[in-house]
């Protein structure tokens, strides 16, 4: 809940309870007063620690300002960056450089910028911290151990979870190691999940408004705890009202990161609910999760509409359409992280920008962490990949859900879109010019159909609608004929 809704609450309460007392003869109003509004406040009443860091950020940069030292911070960013000019420029030392800039504090008469509020916030949690408290909770820690149990009695041949992968099985905390990192005890696999939405209504102005969030799930977890609120760890929401840049995200996830090899060596807890004594705890993060664009932004490729667009190989967008595997160059993590140092090097934000476009590769923070493998350890989430991605796409182009109430110019236009999106010059298109073959696209859609052809079909240019009252055919009739011999 917003602090504003919570505060609403707690005023509705105020009236529910001085209402109450006037009924029963009890002085209601008093009691009333007595509870705070403020969302601080009550924390601290009810013993609740929520141990946040919260840094002055730049709207522009993302750049972070600690806010404990507010009167010594610059009412402008001083963070420096490679300015886009050519080779040519004179440089400054080593880089071509200059200052980001940008308003840090609302503008007014005062000097001192401890008074003053700012623009933007950043506002994570620590890791640690959140291990910390979470390893009070009865029946956590024992519940971090059931992958050990559930493996010893899995079936071999049957992968339906990560337990079952074969990274978790090979993944181990050094080369010369010979255990599995997650067969030792208090060794915790994370992985992370980034992801932007719109808060408001997608009209107007409002629909370009998007915030992200930065989840980390523990996957030692079963699979039926994983993804509970309370089991999952959220680290921060980035602030809007855009989807910040790849340089960006590297100052969005520093905080997070620059913790992360502290906690692969171990960190000692002086003490837990099932080890009073203290024990150790190592975390490691080994799955990176979000949709195509996301994905690509936080481990430094380039975006999926550039030349490079796949992670996996370097195939060019002229062979989209290649089914050869013989024929992909499969990307390495030793060639990707020295095209991304050798893309640091470079002096001029031009030099920088034609490199990345040349290679696909792009710097990210992750690279620091020596066991990041960012060809390995990168996956689309089933929702984008499969919901909103496939399945969309064969409601859309052949089953014409969601044309209703549109214009015929746009139905026309999104059927020209559709087309072009499937190349269909190729001769791996997706979509045969065959009625047979359209039918068959369709079959994940029709299974168990008891009929499919309506009873008044006697004319041959007779065609199902859309049941949503578009007037835009799905299929004709002699098609429907095709698919219900296929299904029968």
């Amino acid at each position: 809940m917003s602090r504003d809704s919570i505060k609403q609450f707690l005023l509705s309460e105020r009236e529910k309870i001085a209402g109450l007392g006037e009924k029963l003869n009890f002085d209601g109003l008093s009691i009333a007063k007595e509870i705070q509004l403020s969302t601080e406040t009550i924390l601290v009443q009810l013993e609740i620690s929520m141990d946040f860091e919260k840094n002055v950020c730049c709207p522009e940069c993302f750049s972070f300002y600690d806010r404990t030292k507010m009167g010594h911070i610059s009412k402008q960013c001083t963070s420096k960056f490679i300015q886009p000019f050519p080779s040519s420029i004179v440089k400054l030392g080593s880089l071509a450089r200059k200052e980001c800039g940008s308003l840090l504090f609302e503008t007014d008469d005062k000097n001192d910028t401890s008074l003053q509020k700012p623009i933007c916030t950043f506002t994570y949690q620590s890791l640690q911290k959140w291990l910390a408290s979470h390893m009070w909770i009865p029946g956590f820690e024992k519940l971090l151990n059931a992958h050990n149990t559930h493996n010893s009695q899995a079936d071999p041949k049957v992968i339906s979870d990560i337990w079952h992968s074969k990274i978790w099985h090979t993944f181990k905390s050094s080369p010369h190691s010979k255990q599995a990192f997650t067969n030792r005890t208090g060794s915790w696999i994370f992985s992370l999940y980034v992801d932007w939405f719109n808060p408001f209504s997608k009209k107007g102005a409002a629909k370009y408004i998007s915030i992200g969030s930065i989840l980390l799930t523990c996957l030692n977890l079963p699979p039926s705890e994983n993804h509970k609120e309370e089991n999952m760890f959220l680290y921060a929401i980035i602030p809007g009202p855009k989807e910040p840049s790849l340089d960006q995200m590297y100052s969005i996830l520093e905080p997070l990161v620059i913790g992360l090899p502290m906690l692969w060596n171990g960190i000692w807890f002086s003490n837990t609910h099932d080890f009073p004594q203290s024990r150790l705890i190592r975390v490691a993060l080994l799955h990176l999760i979000a949709d195509l664009p996301a994905l690509h932004k936080v481990a430094g490729f380039v975006s999926h509409l550039a030349n490079q667009f796949f992670s996996f190989c370097n195939i060019t967008r002229v062979d989209i359409n290649e089914i050869d595997l013989l024929k992909f160059e499969t990307r390495t993590h030793a060639n990707h992280i020295s095209k991304a140092n050798e893309r640091l090097q470079l002096q001029t934000k031009k030099g920088q920008d034609q490199f990345v476009k040349s290679h696909g590769v792009w710097w990210s923070i992750l690279d620091k962490l020596d066991y990041w493998r960012q060809i390995e350890f990168c996956g689309i989430d089933i929702m984008h990949c499969l919901i909103l991605g496939d399945i969309k796409d064969y409601c859309i182009s052949f089953l014409k859900v969601g044309h209703k109430g549109s214009s015929e110019a746009s139905r026309t236009k999104s059927d020209q879109n559709a087309k072009s999106n499937r190349a269909s010059n190729s001769r791996y298109s997706l979509r045969s010019q065959t009625a047979t073959s359209t039918v068959l696209n369709l079959l994940p859609f029709t299974q168990g159909t008891d009929s499919l052809v309506p009873s008044d079909s006697s004319s041959d240019d007779n065609q199902y609608l859309n049941p949503m009252g578009d007037e835009t055919p799905i299929l004709k009739k002699d098609e429907l004929g095709v698919l219900q011999k296929v299904i029968n």
